[in-house]
């Protein structure tokens, strides 16, 4: 469903990408060979930016990430998405490889959009930022980073690949790019973020204390999972929680949390998510 009577193809695709550039992105490791990427980078407005139908969240980042850079002076994309196959074995993948203009030095990029919510009840680390499903966590990702997809840019047959594409002498700068939107439960301070207070995005709930509560004068609308980028102050279309309810049952009972767009009685457009657990 859109979230808006009349919008094109063109025009949600704008919306997305400007909520991509307007998420927060910070450095949160302590690893120095690791740069953080700046983001988002300056240049001019992006026009007519192609992405394929049903392309998930994360290559859709990809997709948004590559056009930024096209769009800048700053640096100019080499290569991009580079799988590294041994054998026929997909090994993995590098997200970019970036000449910095002014430089002329190599960066090789790992881009990670993340959505994250706070239970703390499962830690006091890393692993207290589970993703909206639990089937993922901010340590399992930097853990999988700093062990497997950073290292593997020095292996034998990522080497070889490199000279193959032209990279005699291949001496790469290594950079993250990890743009968050965090949620933490109602009632939760914002103090509880610690270094990642820049990337508060909202609240998060459970279904069952959504549907206990009230909201009186409140509306809200459940966004297609693409448009999670999107600020929700580009929607029109509103419902009450007594019209939301039977499709966010639905979705929760599929095992699913939804992000939730949220219209308060005062004030402006929130985001939140409903979770199953």
């Amino acid at each position: 469903m859109n979230y808006k009577s009349a919008l094109s193809n063109e025009e949600r695709i704008l919306n997305q990408y400007s909520g991509f550039l307007e998420t927060t992105a910070v450095r949160f490791w302590s690893e120095a060979h690791i740069e953080s990427f700046p983001f988002p980078v300056k240049g001019k407005p992006a026009e007519n930016i192609s992405v394929v139908d049903n392309t998930v969240l994360g290559k859709r980042a990809e997709v948004f990430f590559e056009a930024m850079l096209a769009h800048s002076a700053e640096y100019r994309v080499v290569a991009s998405q580079i799988q590294l196959i041994n054998d026929g074995i997909t090994e993995g993948e590098f997200d970019f490889i970036v000449e910095e203009v002014a430089t002329n030095h190599l960066i090789h990029i790992e881009l990670a959009y993340k959505i994250y919510l706070l239970d703390g009840e499962l830690s006091t680390d890393q692993s207290q930022w589970v993703g909206p499903n639990r089937r993922d966590s901010l340590k399992l990702k930097w853990t999988k980073l700093i062990n497997n997809q950073f290292p593997k840019l020095a292996s034998p047959s990522a080497v070889d690949l490199l000279h193959k594409m032209g990279f005699e002498n291949p001496s790469f700068r290594q950079a993250l790019c990890m743009p968050m939107q965090l949620f933490i439960p109602f009632g939760k301070s914002e103090e509880s973020m610690g270094d990642l207070v820049p990337c508060y995005s909202g609240r998060w709930i459970s279904f069952v204390e959504f549907a206990r509560q009230d909201w009186q004068g409140e509306s809200f609308f459940i966004p297609e999972k693409e448009d999670w980028f999107v600020n929700p102050d580009k929607c029109e279309i509103w419902m009450s929680k007594t019209d939301i309810l039977p499709s966010l049952s639905e979705i929760i009972e599929s095992l699913r949390s939804p992000m939730v767009w949220r219209k308060p009685k005062y004030g402006s457009e929130q985001r939140m998510f409903v979770t199953f657990w």
